[in-house]
């Protein structure tokens, strides 16, 4: 993909320097070291495509152009105040930079200046190209008038905005559609009833995160569909994490169990709270074939250890079924050791394929190359003050000794406690 992060003196980070994204970038490390800081980064500036769409269209629409550079950089700053906050406890020092291709000039940053206001630069190559689009746009206003986009069944409009759409996507490298899965989801679940009314008071990225699940919700229940219907891998995986189907019924929103109990989601266990909207999300996506980047924190809350490794599977097969790019935060062992059973197995499989594919994972799902991780395609960092460790080793898989640290200082107090209760006694 060749996109680098850079993030210098932000929040709990001092230094992180050209951090390569990848298909599949898994962040671990201890609390209130940054992980969220990152996966947000990622997510603003990978979002800005569709910002950048938006002023494009709304040019369109009034045939009202500004070529400075800040104009659409008035929008970064929007999005970026909506994201992390405001800008006044930042540093001199701080700087937020992207860079969406291999050309080094093609890139977005964000510093603040001796007033703690925040400053947009655009990359030489950026800047040329969207000024190249902004030109097409005024030209076509020149020639065409404003664009009614209700008449978007005009094949004349309608191919220039497709043309448009690529040219923008070219620029980032990227046509994928945004999503950010937020850790604590759990409360839309129980409250999905009240907070499609808009009125709660959620930060920005929750807030979306609402919208966007209600749009879900409206499709399935518009369409009279039931997420979990059908045989294929996610909805299966689906069914076995929640352990019943979600359905959308004329009483509201339920988990029908295996049993055929119809169970109210504010009823249903903390670890369903928590997967539901992460699945649902998923199957959504891929029903609909819609290329995605998606944000994950913290897929295993609230799942014990076989739903984690369930859930990495549905993660895995998502990733898996186009184009898709995914992101997760995570503190669990069960997660890092899942993500490297798949990486191996796409190695071993790449010669032994029929074999691999016999080995049972749950119910009638087995390891084919739906759910195996292609290594080249992932990353995984430690995320500490000072930057991010990549801590893939020579086999392309995640360090051993990352996969439970933890276990490590308890082994060791277990052993030095054993020795007390033991003493090594010299034999007369």
């Amino acid at each position: 993909m060749n996109q680098y992060l850079t993030i210098n003196n932000f929040g709990p980070i001092n230094n992180i320097e050209n951090l390569e994204i990848k298909d599949f970038v898994v962040l671990i490390g201890e609390r209130a070291v940054g992980k969220s800081t990152v996966a947000k980064s990622i997510y603003f500036f990978k979002s800005l495509r569709e910002d950048l769409i938006d002023y494009y269209s709304e040019c369109l629409r009034t045939g009202s152009y500004n070529f400075k550079p800040n104009d659409f950089g008035s929008r970064v700053k929007e999005k970026f105040i909506g994201i992390f906050g405001l800008s006044f406890g930042l540093s001199n020092d701080f700087k937020l930079r992207y860079q969406f291709t291999s050309d080094a000039e093609n890139h977005i940053e964000v510093t603040v200046n001796d007033r703690k206001q925040l400053n947009v630069h655009f990359g030489p190559t950026f800047r040329g190209s969207h000024n190249t689009i902004l030109s097409k746009c005024s030209e076509f206003n020149e020639l065409n008038g404003k664009v009614d986009f209700s008449e978007s069944q005009n094949p004349f409009i309608k191919s220039f905005y497709s043309q448009l759409e690529v040219d923008v996507s070219n620029l980032f490298s990227d046509n994928k559609s945004n999503f950010y899965i937020p850790a604590q989801r759990s409360f839309l679940a129980p409250l999905s009833e009240q907070l499609i009314i808009g009125q709660a008071n959620l930060d920005y990225l929750t807030d979306t995160f609402v919208k966007r699940s209600n749009s879900i919700r409206n499709y399935f229940k518009s369409w009279g569909r039931n997420v979990n219907n059908g045989n294929t891998t996610l909805k299966g995986l689906s069914r076995q994490i929640l352990k019943g189907s979600y359905e959308v019924t004329k009483k509201g929103e339920i988990l029908r169990l295996g049993d055929g109990t119809e169970v109210s989601l504010a009823y249903i266990s903390s670890g369903q709270q928590e997967s539901l909207w992460i699945l649902n999300t998923l199957v959504f996506l891929a029903e609909n074939t819609q290329e995605s980047f998606v944000v994950i924190e913290e897929p295993e809350s609230h799942l014990d250890p076989k739903g984690q490794l369930r859930i990495v599977e549905a993660i895995a097969a998502f990733s898996n079924r186009s184009t898709d790019q995914v992101v997760i935060t995570t503190h669990s062992p069960f997660v890092l050791a899942a993500l490297n059973n798949l990486i191996y197995a796409f190695q071993v499989g790449a010669n032994h394929n029929e074999e691999v594919s016999q080995i049972h994972l749950s119910d009638n799902t087995f390891l084919t190359n739906d759910f195996r991780l292609n290594p080249n395609k992932c990353i995984a960092y430690e995320i500490t003050q000072n930057g991010g460790i990549n801590i893939i080793d020579e086999e392309y898989l995640i360090e051993n000794r990352r996969l439970d640290i933890a276990s490590e200082s308890i082994n060791d107090i277990y052993n030095q406690l054993f020795e007390i209760a033991n003493p090594i006694t010299d034999e007369v």
